[in-house]
């Protein structure tokens, strides 16, 4: 929104914007998306969907829906538009890529393979092969360690389309506990930013903050810690 703006009144005038101009100008932008009311909270689901669904980066997107919907309107598009998007490319997957994506994972798997015997095959092949053999036994707590792997987002929907113990009801529990604490919290910055280009004078949100730092800390640590002890311990199980 600011490189927007910034962009705009840069090519109307030729010369650099002041902080008060862009503030003014997002402010004029905030105005007319919030009139359009439900088409414009409409527009802005669909146009995340289409993002979460082919694998764009959706934070900063749903930044901007809390920044120019407000809290409740924003959480609420967010969810709508990250969840709607993850089941469309399940459902594409499950319908109309199945077989491509199976072949793909065990061209994949056979390839590595061959190999193995001059070089270890790599991690990501690991754990789609562990996944797939706990998945049977354990849908839901195996669905949910794929969910927070390190797999792009749009990858663990397609590789979760194909599992046959993963409904769509499955899939859309797990992506919601995967997904929507994120969606929250991006959607509290954006609605924290709009706040803050009304009234400068706010204090600093140190719980806010503090949650940023938390969920930054979690990403790197956390998550890589926990699928890694559940790798290991799966390994032990089937070795």
């Amino acid at each position: 929104f600011v490189t927007y703006a910034m962009y705009v009144i840069y090519d109307n005038r030729n010369s650099v914007p002041s902080k008060d101009e862009i503030q003014t100008y997002l402010l004029n932008v905030i105005t007319k998306v919030q009139q359009k009311g439900r088409i414009g909270l409409l527009y802005y689901i669909l146009g995340l969907a289409f993002c979460e669904s082919i694998g764009i980066t959706t934070g900063p997107i749903e930044t901007t829906g809390g920044f120019v919907f407000g809290l409740q309107n924003g959480f609420f598009a967010n969810a709508a538009g990250k969840l709607s998007g993850a089941l469309t490319t399940y459902f594409v997957g499950r319908t109309y890529l199945s077989s491509k994506i199976q072949s793909k994972l065990k061209t994949g798997q056979k390839s590595r393979g061959n190999e193995s015997s001059q070089d270890e095959t790599t991690s990501s092949s690991k754990l789609i092969n562990l996944v797939q053999k706990c998945i049977i036994e354990e849908p839901f707590t195996t669905t949910i360690i794929l969910r927070f792997s390190f797999f792009p987002q749009v990858v663990k929907n397609l590789i979760l389309s194909v599992l046959e113990p993963v409904t769509w009801k499955l899939f859309l529990v797990a992506t919601s506990i995967q997904a929507l604490p994120y969606s929250l919290l991006f959607t509290v910055v954006g609605h924290d930013s709009a706040r803050r280009l009304t009234n400068p004078g706010l204090p600093r949100n140190i719980f806010l903050n503090g949650c940023l730092l938390a969920i930054t800390l979690y990403g790197i640590f956390g998550t890589p810690a926990l699928v890694a002890y559940w790798y290991q311990e799966k390994s032990k199980k089937y070795a």
